[in-house]
């Protein structure tokens, strides 16, 4: 969208240097600035406090002991490498006709 918005002299001057420096264009500086300084909570306004979510009782894993951290690492591994079942597609895990390759 278009609009006329006053802007000093040397402020603009210094943005078309940025894009310059940058190889853009001196719209998403301007863009890219504005996004920045409304993203940021203005002076004097406080954040959103962080909200810490706890379960009471058991563990998502009663057998896992918190106090180790060997048995976290080993946890966290065997989340983050789980190996998913390839589609439908390609056919059978082992042993069996998958798609074949194009050449």
């Amino acid at each position: 969208m278009r609009t006329t918005v006053d802007i000093p002299d040397a402020l603009l001057r210094r943005a078309r240097q940025v894009a310059e420096a940058r190889g853009r264009t001196l719209s998403a500086v301007v863009v890219d600035a504005l996004r920045s300084a409304l993203s940021r909570p203005a002076p004097g306004e406080q954040p959103e406090p962080f909200r810490l979510v706890t379960f009471g009782g058991t563990s998502a894993w009663p057998d896992l002991d918190f106090d180790r951290a060997s048995d976290l690492v080993v946890a966290e591994d065997e989340l983050g490498y789980r190996v998913a079942e390839p589609p439908a597609a390609y056919g059978p895990r082992a042993g069996g006709k998958g798609r074949k390759r194009s050449r």
